[in-house]
């Protein structure tokens, strides 16, 4: 039901959002909406996908490192979020924080 709803031409991508960022909020929704080519290349609910608590994990640090860098300190940060993600951007951040500081040879 919802792949078909997702494929709908009308469906705009503030609407993609709110599907992505509802909680509580149904894992194969959130899966089918990462599987649609049309809506897993847009920032916009890449972003509501990973920071939505309901999300599959997998799915979460599949989306990570596609994100800005600030939008991966605050996932950091987030206690809402699984303690694997929380790492990962941890970690994203820091290597990303590194790159940044760091001076050619």
């Amino acid at each position: 039901m919802v792949r078909e709803l997702l494929r709908n031409p009308l469906v705009t991508e503030a609407e993609a959002v709110r599907i992505a960022a509802r909680r509580p909020a149904r894992p194969e929704t959130l899966r089918a909406l990462h599987e649609d080519r049309r809506w897993r290349s847009r920032t916009a609910v890449r972003r509501a996908l990973a920071r939505n608590p309901f999300v599959e994990t997998e799915i979460a640090l599949h989306i990570l490192p596609t994100l800005p860098a600030r939008e991966v300190q605050e996932m950091a940060n987030d206690g809402t979020l699984h303690p694997a993600v929380r790492e990962a951007a941890r970690k994203l951040a820091e290597e990303r924080g590194g790159r940044r500081g760091r001076r050619p040879a």
